[in-house]
C-alpha cells in the first residue's frame, strides 16, 4: 500500500511539474506576444521605412532620427497637406504597421541597457512636453508675421521628403492658416511676451537636463530627438537662432546634432 502511495505521490508530483512549465511557456509566450511586435509588423531588420504625419508634428522627424540611430538607415518621411494633427503613420517594406510606438518599443529592446523605468518614463515625460507645452508657444514666435510664417513653413518642409501636394502649394495653403492659428493662440494664451515665454519655456529643459550633456546620457533619447527635431525644422528661424544662443542648449543641440550625423552616414 506504501508502494502504491508512493507511486501515486509520484505522479501528481510529475503532473505539478508539467502544469507548471506549461504555464511559463504560456506566460513566455504572452509576454513576447504583447511587448514587441511579431516580424510581420517590420521587427526583422526591415530594409526601408517610411513615416507620413502632419507638417508640424516634430514626433515624425524625432522617430526617423530615432531608428537610425538605432541602425536603420533607409528611413523617410513624408508630410501631408493636413495642417497639423499628432497622428503617425509608418510603413515597413511598404507593409503598414498599425502600433507605432510598439514598433518603436520592439527596435529599443534590442539595446539590452535600455530597460529603466525611470529613464522612460522621464522620455515619455518630456517628449509629450515638447508637443504640448513647448511647441505651441514656439509656434506663436514663429508665426508671427506672415513673412516670418512663409519662411517659417519653408523651413519645415525642407526636413521632409516631397510631400503629396508639391511644397509650393503646401506654403500658399499652409501659411495663411498657420498665421492666423498662432494669432488666435496668442489671444487664448494671453502671449505678450512671445520671446520670454520660449525662452523660459525652454528653461524648464534645461534644468531638468541637468549636468548631462543629452537627456538620454550618453545617446539621445526620443525626447531628446523631438526636441530637435522642433527646432532642426525651425533652424533657420530667428526665433530659433535667438534660442541656440543659450550656452546649456547650444551644447545639448551639438551633442544631438553630432549623434544625428553619425548615424546618418
Amino acid at each position: 500500500q506504501r508502494s502504491w502511495q508512493n507511486h501515486c505521490w509520484m505522479n501528481l508530483s510529475l503532473s505539478a511539474r508539467i502544469v507548471s512549465a506549461s504555464f511559463a511557456a504560456a506566460g513566455v509566450a504572452v509576454y513576447n506576444h504583447f511587448s514587441s511586435p511579431s516580424l510581420s509588423e517590420g521587427a526583422a531588420s526591415p530594409s526601408a521605412v517610411t513615416l507620413t504625419c502632419g507638417l508640424l508634428n516634430p514626433q515624425c522627424v524625432g522617430i526617423a532620427h530615432f531608428l537610425r540611430l538605432n541602425g536603420l538607415k533607409d528611413v523617410k518621411t513624408y508630410h501631408t497637406p493636413s495642417f497639423g494633427g499628432k497622428s503617425v503613420s509608418l510603413k515597413v517594406d511598404g507593409q503598414a504597421v498599425e502600433n507605432v510606438s510598439g514598433y518603436v518599443e520592439s527596435v529599443r529592446q534590442k539595446d539590452p541597457t535600455v530597460f529603466k523605468p525611470l529613464a522612460s518614463y522621464e522620455e515619455k515625460k518630456w517628449s509629450e512636453w515638447v508637443v504640448n507645452e513647448f511647441l505651441p508657444l514656439l509656434e506663436v514666435r514663429a508665426f508671427r508675421t506672415p513673412r516670418e510664417t512663409w519662411n517659417s513653413v519653408g523651413a519645415m518642409l525642407t526636413v521632409h521628403e516631397s510631400g503629396i501636394v508639391p511644397s509650393f502649394l503646401t506654403r500658399l495653403v499652409v501659411v495663411p492658416q498657420r498665421y492666423l492659428s498662432a494669432k488666435l493662440a496668442r489671444y487664448r494664451k494671453q502671449v505678450t511676451h512671445d520671446s520670454v515665454g520660449v525662452h523660459l519655456k525652454l528653461e524648464e529643459w534645461v534644468q531638468a537636463l541637468g549636468n548631462r550633456h543629452m537627456m538620454g546620457g550618453s545617446k539621445p533619447n526620443l525626447a531628446d530627438l523631438t526636441l530637435f527635431a522642433t527646432l532642426q525644422s525651425l533652424g533657420d528661424v530667428p526665433a530659433v537662432r535667438e534660442l541656440l544662443v543659450q550656452a546649456a542648449v547650444a551644447d545639448w543641440y551639438r551633442h544631438v546634432q553630432q549623434a544625428v550625423a553619425a548615424a546618418a552616414k
